[in-house]
């Protein structure tokens, strides 16, 4: 926008704001003030500024044609989040990404400073330095008021040259000549279409400088190779069984990211073509599209990068319980039936969905798609109740109903429709896909699982609704599949909804719940745990079990992720069915995974603030420590849970931790063998000054938080943990209705002060009382323990397990000291 002032390093402000929203007069009023107003003389025109926004000026984008004759546009959009273009033509094109909402674009004003220095470009923020070339475009990346860089060179080519073909000819090696999709498993018309990369003289790389010790992470489950990406290239295409939830954004443990802004196939070679650069290559483009981050470590990176496409969706409370899917022969008897065991056999269970056969016409894939009325009665001819009858009584038991769904469509209409709509302009007319599941939602059904069927396939012959082909939407329509059942369900029912996929693509997180694929539930399925984690998506799970023995490691994995699910689609992955031994290994799991309810919930409101995943690869928590830099069979779940599957040694990373079998005590920065019960399955171990709320056994989870709460506390120094809780079931929290409890503890000498701080926040139906039973986990007996000033009667002390028991009747909204003395 604009040339260059030709005042060399006078220093000019700016303010950040839509690009498509510009007028001609207002961009040019914002031009004038922004090019002729120094920063001293700013507060005499700040009528003009606020009426420049008022003409939807809502940010200013620096353009420069580059000396090598390509163009080059940057706008800030946070101190800490830059967007650079680099293109051959004039003209931007906007990105779908943009234009369907998957990545923020509206943003506060920022000012910053820019200037020009000996050929080059210099912008500045209150964070972040970045220069640029004129001659060639290259960028410097560095926090300000710091010597380092963060990144020396990122070097952008549009045009073939001898890096790129290269790159080109290494990259086809690699991975060979064709994309395939094999078809999904149960659908014999699924089409398997070979898509060949066909190349022109037009190719976009980034080359970017690494760092010696330098570490990445990031790009979903694009690869299995490894967690820690340097060395490898990866392929970015979404492609059933082998890398279904891609995403464009990779991040350094010196404490940059960057996020690629194309939703056609592309790919980073992460110091394995080169070990010193980064690359990444798109055939068949003439714009790059990026985005720069900084931040203090990685922890920082996700938080800002879920802020740009948004946080982890969350599901309802009982979500996070067991979601159990039915074998495909079932009808609505069998479905009865096996829930009454469940709970027969103290089997929490939550949600229970029927597979394919469900349907009229097995894999229906039109919208008249009906019930199996063989199998199923959905409702009563001669009565008024739409609620289907056989799911009234599974709803009796404690249960919610999910239903198996298979999609082929162009969700383009959706969002060309939705922007119609935002402009005052009249709608396609055409049929929006998920509108037809709302009558099964009057029925009952709470919730729906995605099938990867055809979705994931290419569909090379498909013009889409706007016009785009496979080649641009392929990839886009996974994300946009999830984002348009969950807007049609919110609008249809006001409440949050169950619905999970295994494909998907930038800005998943924000819609739903993510599955591993078809891929079962062994150390392999940990990979792309990880890497999704470490790509801002929390709410992950596989097909626990999967009919893989010994079944014990898997559910000693399987009840540690964020949500769980037991698939029996073609299988006898029913707990009631399997030995005394694994039945009881099993209930075991099962009935602690739903009293840490609180524990988990909690965490997975927090991944909506601030982006940290549930299940955290041990880089994220440990980045300097070296031997953890690509751990793959261990993980933290939450802060005070360490896991090891499918292994029976540890790493345990600095500090204390107590192994959660034994209660014994180890000190960190070890690697541990480690032995458990017969009902268990791997290694797991409490940090050290854990606060961890626990809820009385239940066989299903209620929408609102329990009125009775037990508090574990295993004293350690001084530590604290914030308890997050809100109504469970509607987007609420999103706006703020969250109550948060802060609980510490402090262990010094021959006492332990404990606080229970007054609740902040509120959410509808909170409760004001609540009772509170401690556990302080500690090898002597106390002598005392005190409430507020007052000896507290009635506690218990257990020699055997070292646990001191006691219990608090509180009014949330008064703060309680308890002060236990030895």
């Amino acid at each position: 926008m604009g040339r260059l002032p030709q005042n060399g390093s006078r220093p000019v402000f700016f303010s950040i704001t839509d690009y498509r929203r510009f007028s001609i007069k207002s961009a040019f009023f914002a031009h004038y003030i922004i090019h002729q107003i120094d920063f001293a003389d700013m507060k005499a025109f700040v009528p003009l500024f606020l009426l420049a926004f008022v003409a939807q000026v809502t940010y200013a984008a620096e353009r420069v044609k580059l000396q090598n004759g390509n163009y080059v546009t940057i706008d800030v959009y946070t101190p800490s989040l830059i967007r650079i273009r680099v293109s051959k033509t004039e003209k931007d094109n906007e990105s779908l990404m943009e234009r369907y909402g998957v990545i923020k674009t509206q943003w506060p004003p920022v000012a910053y400073q820019k200037y020009t220095d000996n050929g080059q470009l210099i912008i500045e923020t209150a964070s972040v330095i970045v220069r640029m070339v004129l001659a060639d475009g290259s960028v410097l990346l560095k926090r300000k008021n710091e010597t380092d860089n963060l990144v020396d060179t990122i070097r952008t080519t549009v045009q073939k040259n001898e890096l790129s073909r290269g790159l080109d000819e290494s990259l086809t090696k690699h991975f060979g000549h064709t994309l395939m999709s094999t078809g999904i498993i149960g659908d014999s018309a699924s089409k398997q279409a070979v898509t060949s990369i066909v190349k022109n003289d037009d190719n976009i790389v980034l080359s970017i400088s690494l760092k010696k010790g330098e570490r990445f992470y990031g790009l979903g489950n694009a690869s299995r190779e490894g967690i820690q990406h340097r060395g490898h290239a990866i392929r970015m295409w979404v492609q059933y069984q082998h890398s279904e939830s891609p995403i464009p954004y990779i991040m350094s443990t010196k404490g940059w990211g960057l996020f690629y802004n194309t939703t056609r196939l592309h790919f980073f070679d992460v110091g394995r073509f080169n070990n010193d650069k980064m690359y990444v290559y798109e055939p068949n483009q003439q714009q790059a599209d990026y985005f720069l981050f900084a931040g203090n470590n990685m922890q920082d990176l996700l938080n800002q990068y879920t802020n740009f496409t948004g946080k982890s969706y969350v599901l309802p409370r009982w979500a996070y319980g067991l979601a159990f899917g039915s074998n495909n022969m079932e009808n609505q008897f069998n479905v009865l039936d096996n829930a009454y065991r469940f709970r027969q056999e103290q089997i929490p269970c939550d949600i229970y969905w029927l597979e394919p056969q469900w349907m009229a016409k097995y894999y229906d894939f039109s919208t008249g798609k009906d019930w199996n009325k063989d199998k199923f009665v959905a409702q009563l001819p001669w009565t008024n109740n739409r609620r289907a009858l056989f799911i009234r009584r599974l709803n009796n038991m404690g249960y919610k109903v999910a239903l198996w769904m298979c999609v082929d469509h162009d969700f383009s209409i959706e969002e060309e429709d939705r922007l119609k709509v935002s402009e005052h302009k009249l709608p396609s007319g055409k049929e929006h896909w998920f509108n037809h599941l709302t009558k099964f939602v009057d029925q009952g059904v709470s919730g729906f699982k995605l099938d990867p069927a055809r979705t994931l396939d290419q569909h090379p012959e498909r013009a889409y609704y706007n016009g785009r082909g496979d080649d641009e939407m392929h990839m886009l329509n996974q994300t946009l599949l999830l984002k348009n059942l969950q807007q049609t369900l919110l609008k249809h029912t006001g409440k949050r909804s169950f619905q999970h996929y295994c494909g998907g693509y930038a800005g998943v997180q924000h819609y739903g719940a993510c599955t591993l694929g078809d891929n079962g539930g062994t150390a392999a399925t940990m990979v792309d745990l990880f890497n999704l984690g470490m790509s801002g998506n929390s709410n992950i799970s596989c097909d626990v079990l999967d009919e893989v023995d010994p079944l014990i490691p898997g559910m000693h994995m399987g009840f540690f992720l964020p949500w769980v699910q037991l698939n029996s689609w073609a299988y006898t992955v029913y707990p009631f069915y399997f030995s005394e031994k694994d039945k009881a290994a099993f209930r075991f799991y099962d009935q602690l995974r739903y009293q840490l309810n609180p524990y988990i919930y909690s965490y997975a409101l927090l991944a909506a603030q601030n982006g940290m995943p549930m299940a955290r690869p041990m880089p994220l928590i440990y980045p300097h420590n070296e031997k953890l830099a690509n751990a793959q069979k261990q993980y933290l779940f939450g802060e005070n849970f360490l896991i090891a599957a499918f292994t029976d040694t540890i790493d345990l990373p600095e500090g204390t931790w107590i192994d959660f079998w034994t209660n014994k005590t180890y000190t960190g920065n070890q690697q541990v063998s480690c032995k458990w019960p017969e009902y268990a399955g791997g290694p797991l171990f409490i940090k050290a000054g854990a606060i961890i709320p626990y809820q009385p056994k239940t066989q299903f989870i209620d929408t609102l938080p329990p009125d009775t709460l037990m508090l574990k506390i295993y004293p350690h120094g001084r530590s604290n943990f914030t308890l997050l809780e809100d109504d469970g079931e509607t987007h609420a929290y999103e706006t703020g209705a969250i109550a948060s409890t802060r609980f510490s503890c402090n262990q010094q000498g021959k006492s332990i002060d404990f606080t229970m701080a007054a609740v902040a926040g509120a959410y509808q139906g909170m409760r004001g009382r609540r009772t509170y039973q401690l556990e302080f986990y500690h090898p002597v007996r106390p002598r005392a323990v005190v409430v507020n000033g007052k000896m507290l009667q009635g506690w218990k002390y257990n020699v055997s397990r070292g646990v001191l028991a006691c219990e608090v009747d509180a009014d949330v909204h008064r703060s309680y000291q308890i002060k236990v003395t030895y």
